[in-house]
């Protein structure tokens, strides 16, 4: 079956699970900028993914189901950066 590409990012997601998540930043398009999303827990390193170009304007995002099992079960924060690449 194939994995559903979210517009926003789930409330839940199940260690083991693909995530495929297109996120567009307003004034910071895809054609201009890179973008990396990282998730972080206390007392864990961050999994970061670097988004590619889903649009002009917009990236996905895709967490692997062999990321997501490896990430350790809780309540993550997470946070976009992105930067001009031109």
């Amino acid at each position: 079956m194939a994995v559903q590409t979210l517009q926003q990012m789930p409330a839940v997601l199940e260690c083991g699970d693909t995530l495929r998540v297109q996120l567009g930043f307003g004034s910071y398009p895809s054609s201009s900028y890179t973008a990396v999303l990282k998730f972080n827990i206390p007392g864990t390193a961050p999994t970061s993914v670097t988004g590619t170009a889903a649009t002009s304007t917009d990236f996905l995002f895709v967490l692997s189901a062999a990321t997501t099992a490896a990430m350790a079960a809780g309540t993550y924060d997470y946070a976009a950066r992105v930067t001009e690449t031109g």
